[in-house]
C-alpha cells in the first residue's frame, strides 16, 4: 500500500497520465528475505604429527563447506598439508612444507542481493506452473514472475538466480610450498636458504540457458533469455620467491650483536584466457547439459566465437642488511638497509632504489636510579625513523607502457581513418613510491605488572604516489605526483588480574587516531554529479564534496525569496542549497567539503574471563568520526523505477510536510546532486566476537587415550550499533573513492560451535 501511494504521488508530480493496473500485482514481498538464506558453515581438520631427534613430520587434511547468505551460494574446499624436517648432520637440516587445495566456487549472488532492495513489493516471489516449449519439447515449468513495466530495465533477481545458479562451474587448484636448508656454519653463523612456490589454476564455465518468466499482467509466459551462450575462462598464477639469509649472533660481555645479510627475489606471473560463444540462431539451442558446455559444442555459431588473452609479469630483486645491537639489554639499536630493484621501472632506468630504517630503545627500568621507585615494574622508551618503498601502480601493470585508447581518428589526404592513441603519457622519471615514517613511543608495566600500557605517536608521509597531471596539450601524464600525510596516536592498555585461584580476568583496549591530508597531487580528482569523492591538496584524501542542504522549498514564494539556482529546474519540494560564497546565486562555486570518509579514530577492546576450565572471551571494535555517503535513495540515476527507501514516507508533499526529504520525482535532477542530504554518520560500535569454551581436565581423559579435549561456542558480529541507514557503516573502494553506500554489503552474524581433540 505504501509503494502504491508513493508511486501514484510521484506520477502526479511529474505529470504522468500512465494508468497502472494494481489488481494484477497484489503482493507484499520482502525481497531481501526472498533472496537470502541462513548459511551453514562447517570445517573439519585432522592432523598427524610425529617426531624424533632427527626427523619431524606433519600431515593434515581439511574440509570446509561455506554457504553464503544469498540462496544457492555454497563453497567447498579440500585441503592437504605436508611438512617434514630432516636433520642430516649436527649442524645441517633440510625441510619442506607443502599445502594443496581444491576449491569449488559458487555462482556469485552478490548482484542478486544488491538488486533485491530495488524490486517493488507488489511483485510475487512465488512461482506459477505454465506449459511452454523451450528446448524443443513442450513441458511444464514453474515460472517466477517478471517485473511490471514500471520497473523499466530491472529484472527479477530471483528469476535470474533460480535459473542460472547451477549453470556455473568454478574450480581452483592451488599448490603452495617451500624447500629450505638450514646450515650452522659456525657456532655463531647460520645460513638459511628457502625457495617458495605458489601456483594456482582457476577455471570457470558459465552456461546461459533458455528460461522464461510469468507475466501476471496478461497471464502469459515471456521468454526472458531466448539465446543460449557458453563462456569459459582459465587463469593461471605463478609466484616464485627465494630467500638466502646469513645471520651472525654473538655476545661480548655486556654487548649483544645480531647481524643479518640477505638476498631475495620475487616473481609474479599471471596468464588469462577468455572465450565465449552463442547458439546457431538457425538451429537448436545449446543443450542444458554439462557435456555441451564448451566453445565448439556442435550447436554453436562459429562466427560468434570470441576469445581474448592477457598476461602480466613482475619481478623484484633485493639485497638487505640489518644489525641488532644491545648493551646490558637496556640500550637497543636496530639499523636496517635494503636495495630493491623492480621490473616495473626497468624501462626508464629507475629499477633500483635504497630504503632504510633506524630504531632505538632504552629500557629505563633497568637503570639504577629506578631501584628506589615502586610505580614502574617495566619502562621502555623507543623511537624509529625510516623510508620504505612501494610499487602501488593501482591497476597499471606496466605504467611506462600506456594502453591504447580507441575513439580517435586521423586524416590522410581526403580519407578519415580510425586511430588509436596512448591512454596517457607516462612521466619518463616514474619511480618507486616512498613511505617516510617516524615514530616515538613509550611502554610500561605498573601495579605489580597488572597494567601494561603502550603509547606511540606516528608521522607517515607517503611521497610519490601515482597520480595524473593534466598537461597543456590536454593529455594526462601519469607520474609520482601524490604526497599523502598520515599522523596520529596509537594507544594500548591491558589489565590482568588473578582474583582467586580459580578466577582470573584480563581486559584490554586500543585506540588509533588519524589525521589525513593530501600534501601534493597532480590534477585534482573532482567529484561528479553522482558521486561526491574528491581529492585535492589541503584536504583529506577522497573527502566528500557537494552542496549544503538548508531545507526544502515550501512554496513558490520561498523559491523567489531565495538565491537562484543556475542550470536546474526546481520548485516547491526540491532541496534548498546554501549560498556558500554569498554571491546571491547557487552554482558549482557553492560546493564545499560536506564530509570525510576517514574516521577520527578507530578502537577495539577485549575481555577474557577464566573460571576453572571455563573461559569467556569478548572482542569489540568500533570507529568514530567517519562519514558515509548514501548513494541509494539520494543520488541514484533514474534509469529504473526502484522500490522506495522507507524514509521517503516522510517526503515533502505539501507546504510544511517536510523540510528535509524532497518531493518524489525522478525528473527532479537537482535533488540527486551530491549534498549533505546523502551524508550519514559512519560511527559504530560492534560486538565482534563472543566465545565460551570448556577445556576438560586431562586426568579424566587419559583412560580414553585423549591428550586434550576442548568444546566451544562462538558468535561473530553479534550486534552492531550504528547510525546510518544502510546494512553496515563500513565500505571499501579505491584509495580515492570510498565510503559510498550503494545499498549492499551486509555483515552477517555467524554462530559456530566446535570441538578440538588431541590423541
Amino acid at each position: 500500500a505504501d509503494f502504491q501511494m508513493l508511486y501514484e504521488e510521484e506520477k502526479a508530480n511529474i505529470g504522468s497520465t500512465e494508468v497502472f493496473d494494481y489488481t494484477k500485482w497484489q503482493n507484499n514481498t520482502d525481497w531481501i528475505d526472498a533472496l537470502t538464506q541462513t548459511g551453514n558453515f562447517t570445517t573439519s581438520n585432522i592432523s598427524v604429527t610425529q617426531g624424533t631427534d632427527r626427523n619431524r613430520f606433519y600431515m593434515g587434511f581439511g574440509y570446509t563447506k561455506d554457504e553464503g547468505i544469498v540462496i544457492h551460494e555454497k563453497l567447498e574446499k579440500f585441503q592437504l598439508s605436508l611438512a617434514d624436517e630432516m636433520k642430516l648432520a649436527k649442524n645441517f637440516k633440510l625441510g619442506f612444507n607443502l599445502a594443496g587445495s581444491r576449491t569449488r566456487y559458487p555462482n556469485d549472488g552478490s548482484g542478486a542481493l544488491q538488486d533485491a532492495r530495488r524490486i517493488a513489493p507488489i511483485v510475487s516471489s512465488g512461482t506459477t506452473p505454465y506449459r511452454l516449449k523451450l528446448y524443443g519439447d513442450s513441458a511444464s515449468y514453474n515460472l517466477y514472475s517478471v517485473l511490471p513495466t514500471i520497473q523499466n530495465t530491472l529484472q527479477n533477481p530471483l528469476l535470474i538466480r533460480e535459473n542460472t545458479w547451477d549453470k556455473y562451474i568454478g574450480r581452483e587448484t592451488r599448490m603452495v610450498g617451500s624447500v629450505y636448508a638450514d646450515w650452522n656454519l659456525t657456532t655463531n653463523l647460520n645460513l638459511r636458504s628457502t625457495i617458495y612456490g605458489d601456483f594456482s589454476w582457476v577455471n570457470s564455465t558459465s552456461y546461459n540457458p533458455l528460461y522464461a518468466g510469468y507475466n501476471p499482467a496478461d497471464g502469459k509466459a515471456i521468454v526472458v533469455n531466448p539465446i543460449t551462450r557458453v563462456a569459459v575462462s582459465e587463469d593461471r598464477y605463478n609466484k616464485w620467491q627465494q630467500d638466502h639469509i646469513l645471520t651472525y649472533k654473538k655476545s661480548f660481555g655486556a654487548h649483544g650483536l645480531t647481524a643479518t645479510a640477505g638476498f631475495t627475489t620475487y616473481f609474479f606471473g599471471a596468464n588469462f584466457l577468455r572465450a565465449n560463444t552463442r547458439q546457431d540462431l538457425s538451429g537448436d539451442p545449446i543443450p542444458n547439459d554439462k557435456t555441451f558446455w564448451y566453445i565448439d559444442n556442435g550447436f554453436n555459431d562459429p562466427s560468434s566465437n570470441q576469445s581474448s588473452s592477457d598476461a602480466v609479469e613482475r619481478t623484484t630483486v633485493s639485497g638487505l642488511f640489518r644489525v641488532l645491537y644491545n648493551y646490558q639489554s637496556k640500550y637497543m639499536l636496530n639499523v636496517s638497509y635494503r636495495r630493491d630493484g623492480s621490473s616495473v621501472f626497468k624501462a626508464n632506468g629507475n629499477t633500483w632504489d635504497n630504503f632504510w630504517a633506524v630504531g632505538a630503545a632504552w629500557e629505563i627500568s633497568k637503570e639504577k636510579f629506578m631501584d628506589d621507585q615502586n610505580f614502574f615494574n617495566f619502562l621502555k622508551l623507543k623511537a624509529s625513523i625510516g623510508v620504505l618503498g612501494g610499487q602501488n601502480t593501482y591497476g597499471y601493470d606496466y605504467p611506462l607502457y600506456p594502453r591504447l585508447a580507441a575513439g580517435n581518428s586521423a586524416v590522410f589526404g581526403t580519407n578519415i581513418y580510425t586511430a588509436y592513441v596512448n591512454d596517457y603519457t607516462p612521466d619518463p622519471n616514474l619511480h618507486w613510491e616512498k613511505n617516510h615514517a617516524k615514530e616515538i613511543g613509550v611502554e610500561f608495566n605498573t601495579l605489580k605488572n597488572k597494567l601494561h600500557v603502550e603509547l606511540n605517536y606516528y608521522d607517515r608521509l607517503t611521497k610519490g604516489s601515482l597520480a595524473f597531471l593534466m598537461l597543456p596539450s590536454g593529455k594526462f601524464q601519469l607520474g609520482n605526483y601524490g604526497d599523502i600525510s598520515n599522523k596520529g596516536i596509537e594507544a594500548l592498555a591491558t589489565w590482568t588480574h588473578m582474583l582467586t585461584r580459580d578466577l582470573s580476568f584480563s581486559i584490554s583496549g586500543n585506540i588509533t587516531t588519524f589525521k589525513n591530508e593530501v600534501k601534493a597531487f597532480g590534477t585534482p580528482l573532482a567529484a561528479s554529479e553522482q558521486t561526491p569523492n574528491q581529492t585535492e591538496v589541503g584536504y583529506p584524501i577522497g573527502y566528500f564534496y557537494g552542496y549544503i542542504v538548508d531545507g526544502v522549498y515550501q512554496s513558490y514564494a520561498d523559491k523567489l525569496g531565495s538565491p537562484k539556482v543556475i542550470g536546474y529546474e526546481y520548485g516547491p519540494g526540491d532541496l534548498k542549497y546554501r549560498d556558500v560564497n554569498g554571491d546571491g546565486k547557487i552554482d558549482t562555486k557553492d560546493r564545499t567539503m560536506i564530509g570525510n570518509p576517514t574516521p577520527d579514530f578507530i578502537y577495539g577492546g577485549s575481555v577474557s574471563l577464566g573460571y576453572k576450565q571455563f573461559t569467556l572471551d569478548i572482542d569489540v571494535n568500533g570507529s568514530y568520526g567517519a562519514d558515509v555517503y548514501r548513494i541509494w535513495g539520494s543520488s541514484e540515476l533514474p534509469y529504473s523505477r526502484y522500490n522506495y527507501a522507507s524514509f521517503k514516507l516522510n517526503r515533502w508533499h505539501g507546504a510544511g510536510t517536510s523540510n528535509w526529504v524532497p518531493i518524489l520525482g525522478d525528473n527532479h535532477a537537482i535533488n540527486r546532486l551530491p549534498s549533505t542530504f546523502g551524508i550519514e554518520d559512519g560511527s559504530y560500535f560492534r560486538i565482534r566476537n563472543v566465545q565460551l569454551a570448556y577445556t576438560f581436565n586431562p586426568a579424566g581423559l587419559s583412560k580414553m587415550h585423549i591428550k586434550s579435549l576442548r568444546v566451544f561456542a562462538n558468535v561473530q558480529n553479534l550486534k552492531t550499533f550504528k547510525n546510518n541507514s544502510g546494512y553496515t557503516p563500513e565500505f571499501g573502494g579505491s584509495p580515492t573513492a570510498f565510503g559510498l553506500d550503494y545499498g549492499d554489503g551486509p555483515v552477517p552474524m555467524i554462530v559456530t560451535g566446535g570441538i578440538n581433540v588431541n590423541f
